[in-house]
């Protein structure tokens, strides 16, 4: 919404209070914005309500009044900032109790800021604050009545110092963050791209065949199998050769010229890639792969890439504290207690434990260096990777989605340098474009019960049905409901008793041999 008329703001806002001032109420000329607060500042929006005890739907209309009078006041703000050419914004936080409002088309629900209602007796009403932070604006080279802000679920990211505060500085989400999340082609890509680090393993050639044996023939009592020759000794007649004999070759000994590895096209491994990256910004997905991130300011993490410079992360023990200064050493002591001794034979293969999987940090060797790689590896649940290589191995371990990522500055203004956006190109990746969601909101329930569509679809015909989904059957025979559901004429044949009206008059009396004879006689 662009706003180009400040007098148009006090106009209508004024006009809208006085409009819906309830009857008998004062409205508190304070509503109106009476000067644009150019500074860090907080605006108090209060309605006072004088000897008046207002209906259950007048006070709501009148919240209401105010909460547009305190996002067009938030705009007018924001306005003022351009308008003085200035080179920073105001970051509105409208303070006051949330109720959650779930809109149609977006990814995440919107948090409607209601207002709160004060509990001194020194100021009566609902109150909304307007809280004004400056940060850094990026405007186009377009007049002033056409300049907007382009911002996603997450505009800006914090970019922490070394010890776990915010540095100052911001940068906006990239791109590739707004990706669509597909976990189906993940988790193909990642069975894949598995099966292209397997090293080719078979049993030896000779294996089962290193003895002499020749088969005795028929005549014997014995099987055909070729035994053992010689004397002397148990084996001396044992069947050998055969996959059912002890010490006998295995059927179809495997060869190291089985096809290992599973081609993958380019476009799905990075789809897949781009996917798993936008996964890692959604904290529901990183607390659903088990990642302790409770301690953790905000997702994604970023640090400030001077922490790294000059060396200066180059010991464990300088990376454990940047660890827990930042909050991730939660994930690196829950990866410790994981460690468990693996079941079967991979004890002895080199792989006798298994544990989870801890954070991943993401650094550019250009400018952090590649020490930290020294840090970090002797870290349990650790691991390291450069931005210009990022692994779906690394990014989604075992297929599954919302890898906990550490960033450092540089690699996450990196990454609109390396994956471009939907629109511009990749200027890394030959020929690649962000991909687009299909639809914009895949949650095809959450449309159908969206404000927008239940607005205008006609209301359903007939009474609601309940279908009846896994019940046990049962026998009408021996269950009346179940007879009355399949019969509802049961009911009146066994309270009528039809079925016993003719026993009411006894059984027929038998003719005898006199009165048959005289019956067939009248003929």
């Amino acid at each position: 919404m662009q706003f180009q008329n400040l007098a148009l703001i006090h106009t209508l806002l004024a006009a809208v209070t006085a409009a819906a001032t309830p009857s008998g109420t004062t409205a508190n000329p304070s509503v109106i914005p009476t000067a644009i607060p150019t500074g860090n500042a907080v605006s108090v929006l209060r309605a006072d309500v004088i000897n008046t005890a207002l209906t259950e739907t007048d006070a709501h209309n009148f919240s209401c009044v105010l909460h547009c009078g305190a996002v067009l006041l938030a705009s007018a703000c924001i306005i003022g900032a351009l308008d003085e050419g200035q080179t920073s914004i105001a970051k509105i936080c409208l303070k006051g109790d949330e109720k959650e409002m779930v809109s149609a088309g977006s990814r995440q629900a919107t948090r409607l800021v209601c207002p709160r209602t004060s509990h001194f007796e020194n100021e009566p009403g609902n109150i909304f604050e307007v809280e004004l932070q400056r940060q850094p604006l990026r405007l186009d080279n377009h007049d002033k009545s056409h300049q907007s802000l382009e911002m996603a679920s997450r505009p800006t990211v914090t970019i922490l110092s070394a010890d776990g505060t915010a540095s100052g500085a911001t940068h906006p989400l990239p791109k590739v963050f707004t990706s669509p999340i597909r976990p189906d082609i993940v988790q193909t890509v990642h069975t894949g791209v598995a099966k292209n680090k397997r090293q080719p393993y078979a049993v030896s050639e000779k294996a089962g065949h290193q003895t002499s044996a020749e088969s005795w023939g028929t005549g014997r009592a014995v099987a055909r199998i070729p035994r053992v020759s010689g004397g002397g000794t148990h084996r001396a007649g044992q069947a050998a050769f055969g996959n059912m004999c002890r010490s006998g070759r295995m059927f179809a000994p495997t060869k190291v010229w089985r096809k290992w590895h599973q081609k993958i096209n380019l476009g799905q491994k990075r789809f897949a890639t781009v996917s798993a990256l936008a996964a890692s910004s959604v904290p529901a997905l990183l607390l659903a792969r088990g990642h302790q991130i409770s301690t953790v300011p905000e997702v994604p993490l970023v640090i400030n890439s001077e922490v790294f410079s000059g060396a200066a992360i180059a010991k464990t023990s300088a990376a454990l504290g940047l660890l827990k200064s930042v909050g991730a050493s939660a994930d690196v002591d829950k990866v410790k207690a994981s460690r468990k001794l693996r079941s079967g034979k991979g004890k002895l293969r080199g792989r006798r434990h298994r544990q989870r999987r801890g954070p991943l940090v993401v650094y550019d060797p250009e400018v952090d260096g590649k020490e930290l790689y020294f840090a970090f590896r002797n870290i349990a649940g650790v691991e390291t990777s450069s931005v210009f290589a990022l692994n779906l191995l690394q990014l989604a371990p075992g297929g599954h989605l919302g890898r906990f990522i550490i960033w450092t500055s540089a690699a996450f203004k990196a990454l609109d340098t390396i994956y471009g956006s939907t629109t511009t190109p990749s200027a890394l990746k030959k020929d690649f474009l962000l991909p687009s969601p299909v639809v914009q909101q895949a949650d095809i329930g959450r449309l159908i019960n969206s404000s927008e569509i239940q607005n205008v679809i006609r209301a359903a015909k007939g009474e609601a049905r309940t279908k009846r989904a896994g019940v046990q059957k049962k026998n009408p025979l021996h269950n009346r409901q179940v007879l009355l559901r399949l019969n509802p004429y049961a009911a009146s044949y066994s309270k009528e008793k039809i079925g016993s009206k003719g026993l009411e008059a006894g059984k027929p009396e038998r003719a005898t041999k006199t009165q048959f004879a005289a019956v067939l006689k009248e003929d």
